[in-house]
């Protein structure tokens, strides 16, 4: 991958990305033509930097052959005569492969097909709305046409600053013939052409004998009902894979085609990050592999379900920068509420989610939208500035934000989060976990969903047990395994599955002196989710110096009893140890051992006989809680900073540190997420710190925080 993120921030060192989604749109009615040279002076006094707008094929192509670019070359030249970037979105939009609607001439002329939800549903386009398989060789063969020829119109076009190759990218199964085609392709690579592989792997639920390739079909699900799990989870990886595929495809002709290499990124959406990605065929993993920079809409109160609270916006932004390719891990926020929906942001919620989004490395905020649409089921909603185009109290807040990270743009721009402790979070565990835990079947997500969020609270039980006491905490996945060294504590919530080679990183890390504590249940079955006698196998037993061979329920659950006398409650399940090198930590009342740990090599594994980190998130018990500070301690994950709250300790109080570093200096993002006020104290190792806001010394006495307030505190080094 080209680190075309790093050449344009060299070229633009001193302009943070700040502004807003403007028309030309992939939907509904643009506002006025003639008023955008007027909305560009506007942008200018308001301190945007930059815009982004949708090419979509539909309206630019409206007879085949018949190109019309004309609203997106006025758009650049405003973009030069005012300084404003542009970010084209030339890509998909949801599950479709360019634009939200493909051109009505390739169903008409063509007869393209829709996508095929179910393995017997009749696939045709019988309104005006259309849609098309993106698995269809002829609608995939002329949409990369048109996207290399948008790239090559405008690849000198020095407006552009960007592209994006998908907006909010989510793909549904589809039964097609094309897509099962590729699906037999994609297996023939998976199993290196062994047919009867496949057949053992997939048949568990029942026997499957196929005899040929060509007779190999899609599950329709699994279970009793629906099939073989494996087969399920093939289905759910291979869907993924289509969707990163096609998002590699548009990056790929951007690099081949666009001479001044700018980035390619996409706005993930933020509240998929904790395995509802997996309903939506989102693999993070793979979408970040196709990607120069991670991108992300970032929506906390606009809609119904937006998902608003401290813990899970720091999840999700985490989560998306685990995910980066870039080196220092940057992210763009190509989406976030400007103006009213369902619900509206207030001022305060939106200073405080710029605060935020720059304590977890964001280096752009593209607001959604400056202007609203002009027809259709949006007309009035989201809109930054008035409906005439005027200029609003929420553009006037948002512009004065935009003018301060102006004046601190090279620092900010320059600055990184470190690492410290990381969650372990496998691509596949979220499938097999969605299959055994949420249902898996497809027409009952809903269900599926709300059995899923209980056994997630593992995941989050980890993050928070970080977050709360300011531990800056990343993900370890599939694609990262190697960067494990670089953390010093890492936690194993929920992983019930293992493979050889999670197995051989987790042992690697702690022989080479990291400390990992894992839950349990914790690696009894393996990724074809088939069971071990013992658990856990692949070689963690030397590791972790126990093993078990059974679990009970917490209705026969003893408590758990730590050196120091303190006492505690198992979770849901529990497990005995039997000890092959291990020292106890915590016994049950029994007298058998409860948590465990070993010294291997240089490091340290820990393993508790219950769902600790699952306890945490919703009945943190003391005596745990006081063993996971003390093994986070001695393995070196340190808050950033001693933090007290009203002159207590700031562990659980919703008042979040973070620190950035870089060549250019050291910033400070200190958050309160409560209602209310409170009384700060930060102890910093720096000295001679300044407002970012105020430019005032920072004198290191207790100061006030307001509602929802943020403050930045920040030293610059001296540049020779």
């Amino acid at each position: 991958m080209i680190d075309a993120l790093s050449d344009f921030q060299s070229e633009h060192p001193e302009r943070f990305l700040f502004g807003a989604s403007v028309a030309p749109f992939a939907k509904s009615l643009d506002y006025p033509e003639e008023e955008w040279e007027s909305d560009f002076q506007k942008m200018k006094e308001l301190n945007i930097t930059a815009v982004r707008c949708y090419v979509a094929w539909d309206r630019v192509e409206q007879k085949e052959g018949e190109l019309d670019f004309h609203a997106y070359d006025h758009l650049c030249d405003l973009g030069l005569k005012y300084g404003i970037g542009i970010i084209l979105n030339l890509g998909g939009v949801f599950s479709c492969l360019t634009g939200v609607y493909p051109p009505q001439w390739l169903v008409r002329k063509y007869g393209c097909k829709p996508p095929k939800p179910t393995p017997t549903a009749v696939a045709e386009n019988a309104s005006p709305r259309i849609s098309i398989c993106l698995d269809n060789p002829l609608y995939r063969r002329k949409a990369f046409a048109f996207m290399e020829t948008v790239v090559k119109r405008y690849a000198e076009n020095r407006a552009v600053i960007g592209w994006m190759s998908w907006n909010e990218p989510a793909l549904p199964f589809c039964y097609c013939k094309d897509t099962q085609k590729r699906f037999c392709k994609w297996l023939q690579d998976k199993y290196n052409g062994n047919l009867a592989e496949l057949n053992r792997v997939w048949g568990t639920e029942f026997p499957i004998n196929y005899e040929s390739w060509e007779e190999v079909q899609a599950p329709a699900g699994f279970g009793f009902t629906g099939g073989g799990l494996n087969a399920w989870r093939d289905w759910h990886l291979f869907t993924h894979w289509r969707l990163a595929d096609a998002m590699g495809a548009v990056r790929d002709i951007v690099h081949k085609f666009d001479t001044l290499q700018r980035p390619v990124t996409s706005n993930l959406v933020h509240s998929l990050a904790y395995y509802r990605h997996t309903m939506a065929n989102l693999n993070l993993d793979m979408a970040g592999g196709a990607l120069d920079v991670i991108g992300l809409s970032f929506y906390t109160r606009a809609h119904t379900g937006d998902t608003f609270d401290p813990l899970h916006k720091a999840y999700c932004l985490s989560r998306y920068r685990s995910v980066s390719r870039e080196p220092s891990r940057r992210m763009w926020i190509l989406e976030t509420e400007a103006g009213p929906n369902v619900r509206q942001i207030t001022e305060p919620q939106r200073k405080l989610n710029h605060w935020m989004a720059l304590a977890h490395n964001v280096k752009c905020f593209l607001l959604w939208i400056y202007r609203c649409r002009y027809s259709d089921n949006q007309v009035g909603n989201f809109n930054m500035m008035a409906w005439d185009g005027s200029i609003t109290k929420r553009a006037r807040y948002n512009g004065e934000f935009s003018k301060m990270l102006q004046s601190h743009g090279r620092l900010m721009n320059n600055v990184s989060v470190g690492r410290t402790a990381a969650v372990f979070a496998p691509e596949l565990q979220s499938i097999l976990t969605l299959a055994t835990h949420g249902g898996g079947l497809v027409p009952n997500l809903e269900n599926a969903a709300k059995e899923l969020e209980v056994c997630t609270r593992s995941l989050k039980g980890a993050y928070k047990f970080l977050w709360d006491r300011n531990i800056p905490a990343d993900f370890i996945s599939e694609w990262n395994l190697r960067d494990m060294n670089q953390y010093k504590l890492i936690l194993l919530p929920m992983t019930e599955n293992m493979t050889p080679e999670w197995a051989e990183a987790i042992r690697q890390y702690v022989e080479q002196g990291g400390t990992v504590i894992a839950e349990s249940p914790f690696a009894f079955k393996d990724g074809d989710n088939f069971l071990h006698g013992r658990a856990p196998f692949f070689g963690l037993e030397e590791v972790f110096g126990a093993w078990t061979n059974d679990r009970e329920g917490r209705e026969s659950a003893p408590k758990m009893v730590f050196d120091n006398g303190g006492t505690a409650d198992v979770f849901f399940y529990w497990h005995e140890w039997h000890l092959t090198g291990a020292q106890v930590l915590a016994k049950y009342e029994t007298g058998t051992p409860a948590i465990v740990a070993n010294r291997y090599g240089k490091g340290l594994a820990v393993m508790a006989g219950t769902e600790i980190f699952r306890q945490y998130f919703s009945e943190p018990q003391e005596a745990t809680t006081a063993l996971l500070e003390r093994l986070a301690t001695e393995a070196g994950a340190t808050p950033t900073a001693r933090v007290l709250v009203n002159g207590d300790d700031a562990a659980g109080g919703l008042v979040e540190v973070a620190k950035l570093d870089g060549t250019e200096g050291t910033v400070y993002i200190i958050l309160n997420h409560n209602e209310e006020e409170r009384l700060v104290e930060v102890f910093l190792p720096e000295e001679d710190l300044t407002d970012m806001e105020t430019g005032e010394p920072f004198d290191g006495k207790a100061f006030v925080m307001p509602p929802l307030g943020g403050r930045a505190l920040y030293k610059e080094n001296v540049r020779k």
